[in-house]
């Protein structure tokens, strides 16, 4: 199953998820004439939408908190905690796949 990082939110999402969403959309009306597919292309941040590919997200996550950790400035500790602790959240997440 893929996931995906959702920016507007900061929600995890499965593409299950994602696919109940559009079919709610599709009940209430909204993107008849769209395959998921397309609504999941539309969708992604490369589209000006708000979701990420996880592996995308968490290759970001640890390349800032490689950043980060190199000014080893002791007043980033909570900002390195803070990343850490979304790392370790995308990995739960991104080890399902």
């Amino acid at each position: 199953m893929a996931w995906y990082y959702c920016n507007e939110d900061d929600r995890i999402l499965s593409t299950e998820e994602l696919r109940q969403e559009f079919d709610m959309f599709r009940s209430e009306g909204s993107y008849l004439d769209e395959t998921f597919d397309e609504y999941l292309s539309g969708c992604m941040y490369q589209n000006n939408g708000s979701l990420i590919p996880l592996s995308d997200h968490l290759n970001h996550l640890r390349r800032e908190l490689s950043r980060v950790r190199s000014y080893n400035n002791p007043d980033n500790d909570d900002w390195i905690e803070t990343l850490t602790a979304q790392i370790s959240e995308c990995e739960r997440y991104y080890k399902e796949v």
